[in-house]
């Protein structure tokens, strides 16, 4: 069994969406022992996007079911290509039941680049349409830096929680299974995730579907 580590180092304030607080740590003694103070914002490093980030009355982190965040998904690679992910480069994807990780670079990025290739419209209403239950990529977000929110709200809107900065390099495309647990933040719009996956379903064997 292989388990490969998809989550970026944080903090990552060259990372940081524009406007959004910018991560930081810092330690401190607190009598005998040392302690980390953390400041972030809910949509810093690697993420999830809940429901409720766009949707009112919307799944919020704590409430997304484990058996959406455990359990096979595929890999899709799309490093090369260039200007938004479009449906037809999903098709193979678009399965109900799927959860969908989408590469769209070999190289690891250690600063916000707003040239970030995000989904289509089209693209993402062919998700939700298929049933698609989670989907995720290694950019900042799901859509292009110049989106106007449609592709969340078709997604999210769907019920389907999103992975955003999950890191792809060294992963192949292909069938894994997927690990992705976010801080139990209740009543969260959004949350840090760890995010792990193993080339065998032992690792989430009971644990997921």
């Amino acid at each position: 069994m292989t388990l490969y580590d998809c989550t970026r180092p944080f903090p990552e304030p060259l990372m940081t969406w524009p406007g959004d607080p910018v991560p930081a740590t810092e330690q401190a003694a607190a009598g005998e022992y040392t302690i980390t103070r953390m400041r972030c914002g809910s949509h810093n490093g690697t993420h999830i996007d809940a429901p409720a980030h766009l949707i009112d009355g919307g799944m919020t982190v704590d409430e997304i079911p484990l058996t959406t965040l455990i359990g096979p998904v595929t890999v899709i690679d799309l490093t090369g290509g260039e200007g938004p992910i479009t449906a037809a480069d999903l098709a193979d994807a678009c399965g109900p039941g799927m959860r969908v990780l989408v590469k769209t670079t070999d190289r690891y990025l250690t600063a916000f680049d707003p040239a970030f290739r995000g989904l289509s419209p089209e693209a993402a209403v062919c998700l939700a349409d298929a049933g698609v239950i989670l989907f995720g990529i290694d950019t900042p977000s799901v859509e292009p830096y110049a989106g106007d929110g449609s592709v969340h709200r078709a997604l999210l809107g769907a019920g389907m929680p999103l992975l955003e900065n999950v890191d792809l390099t060294g992963i192949f495309p292909g069938d894994y299974y997927l690990i992705a647990l976010p801080l139990r933040l209740t009543g969260g719009d959004g949350a840090q995730a760890r995010v792990c996956l193993s080339d065998t379903e032992e690792v989430v064997h009971g644990l997921g579907n």
